[in-house]
């Protein structure tokens, strides 16, 4: 394998586009020079100004989107409203029958739900004042004569919202009915928690004919509600067809901009990515650039061999440590020449040396 060096690190320094040493000394004394920062406060206006212009740029764009989404939804309007084409009469045409067939079937169902005493009726043919359940003595009709018919139609509206109010007070707050079993006995029962009970309440109770008029009532109100939402939107159709498409465009407004804006970020990014490219040719020398050493680990080679098994070790057996026994020896006698020679040198009273110095004067 050949020799190589390795040089010492270097940081490119893109204020003053050139290379230093990366280290803490190399770095803090080239950012504390006067240069390095020239080059900052340059490039922090150079970015002030190239941010307010991209701003005032930005705003103008804006601004003529707005003008330009005012318009269209202005022309589609006029478009729609006087049904400049077969499509959007057609469109409009069927969304009409389809929101009146939703209102004409709720209106059904909510006159066919079954009330809790109110069994089915036929009601019989009416003609004239009579088919007015909330007819009042001095109502005035066409039939008759009188004032005018709007005149008259006023009236009697305004009696028949007064007829409505008396009968909603009926029940004096009471959730009491009165109603009779298949063996005609009269019981109460409770319209809230549906308890039924045979002695006629303390807080008082409506008669059947009364409840029977307040759910007609209610009937009546919510028929009427029913009819009044779908007039709304029938007669109001351009317009919340023109929301609708104003919601779309705006979506599609914002989501074009965050492309736009992904698209502007990647192409920033290239854009650098060349720039650094060409300052690391430029500083290449003639030794070419600088290459990052990439450490890989090679992948073993499988030479399909055959398995062989592993040896088995098995660990071989200490040599038991001998075991140390010491014998007693008792001596029974001692012959007499030993023990006169043991006397002699055990019992021999040693002389002291007198050498040392003694004290002249004795008191």
């Amino acid at each position: 394998m050949a020799d190589y060096w390795i040089s010492n690190d270097r940081k490119y320094c893109d204020f003053c586009q050139c290379w230093i040493a990366d280290n803490k000394p190399s770095i803090q004394f080239h950012e504390s020079g006067k240069r390095h920062k020239a080059n900052v406060q340059k490039r922090l206006t150079d970015i002030g100004r190239n941010s307010y212009k991209a701003q005032k740029e930005q705003s103008k764009v804006d601004a003529d989107m707005r003008k330009m989404n005012d318009a269209a939804m202005k022309a589609y309007m006029q478009d729609i409203t006087a049904g400049a084409d077969i499509s959007s009469r057609a469109a409009l045409e069927e969304q009409q029958r389809a929101e009146a067939a939703a209102a004409a079937a709720a209106v059904q169902d909510v006159q066919e739900a079954p009330g809790p005493s109110v069994g089915p009726r036929v009601p019989k043919k009416k003609i004239g004042r009579e088919a007015d359940p909330f007819y009042i003595p001095g109502d005035f009709s066409d039939e008759e004569g009188g004032p005018s018919k709007a005149t008259a139609a006023a009236i009697a509206e305004a009696a028949k919202q007064k007829r409505i109010e008396e009968i909603s007070q009926m029940g004096h707050g009471s959730m009491w009915v009165e109603a009779e079993s298949d063996e005609g006995y009269t019981y109460y029962w409770n319209v809230k928690t549906n308890e039924s009970i045979w002695e006629p309440p303390k807080e008082g109770f409506m008669k059947k004919a009364e409840y029977e008029q307040i759910t007609q009532l209610a009937l009546q109100k919510q028929e009427e509600k029913l009819k009044q939402e779908v007039k709304y939107e029938v007669e109001n159709a351009p317009e919340i067809a023109a929301r609708l498409k104003r919601e779309q465009m705006s979506k599609m407004f914002e989501h074009n901009r965050k492309i736009k804006e992904e698209i502007e970020c990647a192409t920033d990014a290239k854009r650098q990515r060349k720039e650094e490219e060409a300052i690391l040719d430029a500083a290449a020398g003639p030794y070419g650039r600088w290459q990052t050493v990439e450490h890989r680990e090679e992948k073993p080679v499988d030479l399909e061999l055959p398995a062989v098994p592993a040896p088995l070790y098995v660990p071989s057996a200490q040599p038991e440590v001998p075991e140390r026994r010491f014998k007693e020896k008792v001596i029974t006698h001692i012959p007499g020449d030993e023990k006169s020679a043991l006397n002699d040198g055990f019992f021999k009273k040693r002389k002291v040396v007198r050498n040392a110095r003694q004290r002249l004067d004795v008191d």
